[in-house]
């Protein structure tokens, strides 16, 4: 039987009678009895694009924006099954285009991924999670990737592997993918 997990954060409780783990409880009662703000994608994520003056992946998008994304992961509970699902359906379009295909002809399978991180996002609800960080990172990147061939081989597929690389920092013992 499992045991009952925190609903603030999801670790396992030690007591069935509490809802809460004893760091969450702390914090909402610090808090004026509010759970604590979600982090979210950094400010500004995306705006000046993939790339810098020089054509070349923007620095922060390899260290300070991928930890802050897999850190708003983690802190929504995103589990590694959910972004490894959405890294793997990146993976074979770009896979696609390494075999010849045209850039138009795999645009359709990256755009797809808006609609999919919609149902995860939409199930996620049903079971009082909040993927939304999810969505808005997928929406974001596809934007970008949809753009040119470029975007999605050298900016889109690099970023989102260092966000995995860092989300499975945070969670190194998360076995869901």
């Amino acid at each position: 039987m499992d045991r009952p997990k925190c609903r603030d954060c999801g670790k396992p409780l030690k007591d069935a009678k509490f809802e809460r783990c004893f760091e969450c409880n702390k914090k909402r009662k610090t808090g004026g009895g509010l759970p604590a703000p979600r982090a979210g994608l950094p400010q500004s994520y995306l705006d000046n694009g993939y790339f810098n003056d020089l054509g070349y992946l923007r620095d922060e998008l390899i260290v300070d924006q991928a930890t802050q994304v897999a850190s708003a992961f983690t802190d929504h509970q995103v589990t590694t099954g959910q972004i490894r699902r959405f890294y793997a359906h990146l993976r074979q379009a770009v896979r696609r285009l390494d075999t010849g295909e045209s850039f138009e002809a795999v645009k359709p399978a990256v755009l797809e991924m808006k609609p999919l991180a919609a149902d995860a996002c939409g199930r996620a609800k049903n079971e009082g999670k909040d993927f939304g960080v999810l969505l808005t990172f997928i929406e974001a990147n596809v934007s970008q990737a949809a753009r040119a061939q470029k975007n999605l081989q050298q900016g889109f597929l690099p970023h989102f592997q260092y966000v995995v690389a860092y989300f499975k920092y945070f969670n190194p013992k998360d076995g869901k993918g």
